[in-house]
């Protein structure tokens, strides 16, 4: 591919992007429910919602729903959600009543309910935050002796495993077992003491060599010729006992990630297998054994951290969790002191339980019209139109925390962060590093979808990393009820104002995002209250009666909605108004005039990557930490996420610029 010095990223201004998803600002602190004692009341809210963009929600009682994985092996394809449980191949001759769950409706109004008011992030966890640290870490020896832990620096001592460029092969080995074949034919695991001797550049006799080392098996990767056998070397002075029996426990977490599936996708590809040869101790039971026990692994210290990895350049386990970025805004846990959202929609956490106070039914489909052959109007009418009767979505890429320039604000004064620390500067092949204060841990905040009235399907070709599934088509009209019980004026005011955004009326502009593939544009639903309804108990001759009262949207009774306002006294905040912006079907219109795929994931060309490979959207954010940089092992990170309000300001982009890595003439 020619000498590394004649590529370069460059920016493509002609070419630019806005990020399917940004963030809604928090507010200070999180706000609490009211504890006075109101006046309550019981009823439900009819509500029709209309699409206005293609919808899915699947059906998950059958992943083969269209018989596409006799051709295409794991390509999952889903019908809509039905009544239906579906056997494989059977939507290929069948169309089903389309279905919203509850469910669904439920956890969308929640979201927008916690902006409005202000309150916790429900949702948000404790897990473990993982990011790449692009300086080469360093080999170590671990040594757990009366249970005091010591690391040593050491030496890498190369053992050829697999074909050199000469195609001359090397040790024998097992990779899952993590076991070696030494010249004396005894076989070696992972971690064992081994002696060995070296030759010019490599182990040329491994058995009962004159020096004694730590064997260490790594992950498979394209182009590796060597693992190593770790040496010691002099004792790391400034790691503490404690901080290293911590770093083991980070360690062990994030193995924990590299061998689940559903987090490192690369190993249903077979193109990475989780370290699987890499065994790390628990710290505890180290502490309690009686002899003394060694392991290799890399390390790296910033500031007064210590971190340990499974290979020279991979992932690193971050000590700051996400809740901590969002401090004020954790899941409430006093149920004296809930937020308005757990009070209303409830909350089950270690240290408070609450019951929600309302439940939403199933959107079901309007009835169909008279006279007309159910499958065959669903076919032509309801969903959206194919020849196949499926659409195969483009890849969906789950949005990462570790997209640093994306989740998180920049702190003053530095080249790239990240969740514990960030760089100011670089000497050399050192680095200056600060560990982030309080103020300067500050999460971007509550992750939306832009909605795009544009959007229009991509022809893709099904694949292990795809999916086709069968949408219902824009201007499709659900009928579903929210019920509420023993819930006050104000509370009912907000939920109303929630529900619609502000607008009564099939033709706002303020709309929700609902199912599968919001990043392309996917989901975009409106939604209008019908009527009210309220419950009342009535004993008459001893009996008791319910008693149910019904007004229209635009006339409420009782005085509870006299007009749909803004009950929740917040628009002068920033979050309201970034909110009312990401909300409006039409915010993006002047971009998608010029464009109609601006809306789009990070665009990114590396020329010198595998074919397959070129246009990830991962290049995008390679390009933009490297480009500033003198090499890519120094981060220098150049743009970052545009803010929401940025789109009220004629003279700011909330586009960015496509990123290209070319040969220089």
């Amino acid at each position: 591919m020619g000498n590394k010095k004649n590529w370069k990223w460059e920016t493509d201004q002609r070419k630019r992007f806005i990020n399917p998803y940004n963030f809604v600002s928090l507010g200070e602190k999180k706000s609490s429910g009211s504890q006075k004692k109101e006046e309550t009341y019981t009823g439900s809210i009819q509500c029709t919602m209309v699409t206005k963009t293609p919808v899915f929600v699947p059906n998950s009682s059958c992943e083969d729903a269209f018989d596409i994985k006799s051709q295409i092996n794991d390509h999952k394809n889903y019908d809509f959600f039905s009544y239906h449980n579906l056997e494989k191949g059977e939507a290929n001759n069948h169309y089903q009543l389309p279905v919203i769950p509850g469910s669904e409706i439920r956890g969308m109004l929640r979201s927008v309910y916690e902006v409005l008011s202000n309150s916790c992030l429900s949702s948000i966890g404790n897990e473990l935050l993982t990011g790449r640290i692009t300086m080469p870490k360093n080999p170590g020896i671990v040594e757990c002796k009366d249970g005091i832990f010591t690391l040593y620096k050491a030496n890498k001592n190369k053992l050829q495993t697999y074909k050199n460029k000469k195609g001359e092969a090397g040790y024998s080995f097992n990779i899952q077992k993590g076991t070696v074949i030494g010249d004396n034919g005894k076989q070696y695991k992972n971690n064992q003491k081994v002696r060995f001797d070296m030759g010019e550049k490599a182990v040329d006799y491994l058995g009962d060599g004159g020096k004694e080392g730590i064997l260490y098996i790594g992950e498979a990767s394209e182009g590796k010729v060597y693992d190593g056998i770790f040496t010691r070397k002099g004792k790391v002075e400034s790691a503490k006992s404690e901080q290293i029996k911590e770093a083991i426990q980070k360690m062990k977490e994030l193995m924990e990630i590299y061998r689940n599936e559903s987090i490192n996708l690369n190993l249903k590809e077979k193109t990475h297998f989780g370290y699987p040869s890499v065994h790390i101790p628990d710290p505890l039971e180290l502490e309690e054994r009686k002899e003394t026990v060694s392991f290799a692994v890399w390390y790296e210290i910033e500031g007064d951290r210590l971190y340990f990895s499974p290979a020279c350049i991979s992932r690193t386990a971050y000590y700051t969790t996400l809740s901590q970025f969002y401090k004020g805004y954790e899941p409430c846990e006093n149920i004296h002191n809930l937020c308005k959202a757990c009070q209303l929609f409830g909350t089950v956490q270690k240290k408070a339980a609450h019951s929600s106070n309302i439940r939403v039914s199933d959107a079901a489909l309007y009835p169909l019209p008279d006279g007309v052959e159910k499958e065959e109007y669903l076919k032509k009418e309801v969903y959206y139109p194919t020849p196949n009767g499926f659409v195969t979505l483009q890849a969906l890429a789950s949005p990462k925390a570790s997209a640093k320039e994306f989740y998180l604000k920049r702190p003053n004064s530095c080249l790239t962060w990240n969740y514990d620390f960030k760089t100011i500067g670089y000497k050399g092949m050192n680095k200056e590093v600060r560990r982030l204060t309080s103020k300067e841990q500050r999460i971007r905040g509550r992750k939306f979808y832009w909605h795009n009235p544009a959007m229009k399907f991509s022809e893709q070709q099904p694949s292990e990393l795809n999916v086709s599934v069968r949408p219902v088509q824009k201007n499709q009209k659900f009928k579903f009820e929210i019920y509420f019980e023993q819930i006050t004026k104000a509370q009912i005011e907000e939920l109303i104002w929630t529900i619609t955004l502000g607008e009564n009326d099939p033709k706002g502009r303020h709309c929700h995002k609902i199912g599968m593939g919001k990043p392309l544009g996917m989901g975009s639903v409106k939604i209008v209250v019908d009527r009210l309804l309220f419950r009342t108990l009535e004993i008459k001759n001893g009996t008791i009666e319910y008693k149910i009262k019904a007004s229209d949207a635009e006339d409420y009774d009782l005085d509870i909605v006299p007009e749909i306002e803004n009950p929740f006294e917040n628009e002068d905040s920033s979050y309201y108004k970034e909110l009312m912006i990401i909300t409006d079907f039409h915010a993006l219109d002047g971009y998608i005039q010029k464009d109609p795929n601006i809306v789009s994931y990070p665009l990114g060309y590396n020329g010198k990557a595998e074919a397959a490979n070129r246009e990830a959207s991962h290049q995008w954010f390679h390009g933009n930490r490297f480009m500033g940089s003198r090499n890519e092992m120094q981060e220098n990170i150049q743009y970052t996420l545009p803010e929401i309000l940025d789109l009220n300001d004629s003279e700011k982009d909330i586009s960015l610029p496509k990123l290209n890595m070319k040969r220089q003439k």
